[in-house]
């Protein structure tokens, strides 16, 4: 696959300024990867989010030779607050941040962004910032949840909050980590509560009645006593189904970049 630039280094925080300032005159392409802190059930470490968007976001930047800015590990989800260790920043703070973020790449000569989300409440928040930046910058903005890519483009149905794909993408992307995850626990977990007899949670803000999606904000302990809305326990994760998941995004996000390129 074609690499369009000579970076020796991606990741911003790693160059030193005269490196940063030759990377921003070779690319005017840069990634972006937000995060979250928050459980996914007692089977994975609260970071899982957060090593999703940076271990895809770190591999796509090593491949097309873009920019890689700092890391936001920290995301928008007041409705896991019941849950120790979990952060929340406020949905404005969240969109603040990444404006602020974006504005110094902008002011740098980054011209093009992409924004890879590993969490989904940080929808909204991604939203507004990027719409706003358009407006008062007029820099190019793209915003993709990773499973959005897996789903649509692998064939391969989203198993849920602490589901086996994400389990298994966090197997591939950690494999010196065998600590991270606890497959017996896995074992254990409990299918969703329903809120009454017809409707039927499928996370915190989207439930089903009748078949028809419909929006009720709810708190997860108050369908899910340990924290994951799995559709199924996730027994069955492996670090090679991980790495195939991983393989297909990867490249779906450098064929992006390259069509970025031609803009």
């Amino acid at each position: 696959m074609l690499r369009w630039t000579n970076l020796k280094k991606v990741y911003l925080p790693d160059m030193r300024w005269p490196e940063a300032e030759k990377a921003f005159e070779e690319t005017d392409i840069a990634i972006l990867a937000v995060g979250a802190i928050e459980q996914h059930g007692p089977h994975l470490p609260l970071a899982v989010d957060h090593i999703h968007a940076s271990g895809i976001a770190r591999r796509v930047a090593e491949k097309a030779g873009v920019i890689l800015a700092p890391y936001i590990q920290f995301g928008y989800c007041p409705w896991n607050s019941d849950f120790p260790g979990n952060i929340s920043i406020r949905y404005n703070v969240l969109a603040n941040l990444v404006k602020d973020v974006c504005h110094s790449l902008i002011r740098h000569g980054t011209q093009k962004i992409l924004i890879i989300n590993g969490h989904g409440g940080n929808t909204g928040p991604l939203s507004l910032a990027a719409r706003q930046l358009k407006e008062e910058t007029g820099a190019f903005f793209v915003i993709s949840d990773w499973w959005t890519v897996m789903t649509e483009f692998a064939r391969k149905e989203h198993k849920g909050h602490g589901g086996s794909h994400g389990v298994s993408l966090l197997l591939a992307l950690t494999p010196d980590r065998s600590d991270l995850v606890d497959l017996n626990e896995a074992k254990k977990l409990q299918p969703i509560k329903p809120l009454s007899n017809n409707i039927i949670p499928k996370n915190e803000s989207k439930s089903i009645f009748k078949s028809c999606t419909v929006e009720i904000p709810i708190n997860t302990r108050e369908i899910s006593e340990n924290g994951s809305l799995a559709t199924e326990p996730p027994i069955y994760a492996t670090r090679q189904e991980g790495e195939k998941i991983l393989e297909i995004v990867v490249n779906y996000f450098v064929d992006l970049i390259n069509e970025m390129r031609t803009l």
